[in-house]
């Protein structure tokens, strides 16, 4: 995905994005950072999760 898409996307209406199979969840990372009331939530298989240094625990 270019960055130049990222930076016109507008997610749509909501609170919560989620990003199924999103690995390290880079794309939502880089997804306009002008909501700051939104949720961001990455999926992925538990041995994905585990590779990403930064990831977050479930809640």
């Amino acid at each position: 995905m270019g960055a130049a898409m990222l930076d016109t996307y507008r997610l749509p209406d909501g609170k919560i994005v989620t990003d199924p199979g999103g690995a390290d969840g880079n794309v939502l990372m880089q997804l306009p950072a002008n909501e700051p009331d939104r949720q961001d939530i990455v999926f992925d298989l538990p041995s994905v999760v585990d590779s990403v240094p930064d990831a977050q625990p479930a809640c």
